[in-house]
């Protein structure tokens, strides 16, 4: 209630917007929660925090194309941010794109060096890609 009242107060607060997305998708509510976190995107497509967490919803719903295509754009425009990265490579290992996620995992790996969570997934890409086209 408070933030359907701060919205009618200010409909161009891109952070309420974005906080009220994350509300109505953690209630249950994704059709309308997606909704809002568009229009924070839409809004501040600056942030790249909005755009991470609108393509982990889409991706969450089942929209992946649009959650892939979202995500390589910021990735583009943001090549430095883990959490887009991370998402990419991890979505692109979920589809089967190894050589994708491989590639992902390595600028993260090149950017975080040492980081345990690169490292076990690069670890298990590399043995991934090892194993495909063998029984």
């Amino acid at each position: 209630k408070l933030l359907r009242e701060g919205l009618s107060i200010d409909g161009s607060n891109a952070a309420l917007h974005h906080v009220l997305g994350l509300l109505l998708v953690r209630t249950g509510r994704q059709g309308e929660g997606l909704e809002a976190l568009r229009d924070a995107k839409r809004l501040n497509p600056e942030d790249r925090r909005f755009v991470y967490v609108l393509g982990i919803a889409l991706n969450s719903m089942g929209e992946q194309e649009d959650a892939v295509e979202l995500l390589e754009s910021a990735h583009h425009e943001f090549p430095a941010d883990f959490d887009i990265a991370w998402a990419l490579a991890t979505i692109y290992r979920d589809r089967g794109e190894i050589p994708r996620a491989l590639s992902m995992s390595a600028g993260l790996l090149e950017r975080h060096p040492g980081n345990p969570d690169v490292l076990a997934l690069q670890a298990s890409l590399t043995v991934m890609s090892s194993d495909v086209g063998h029984p």
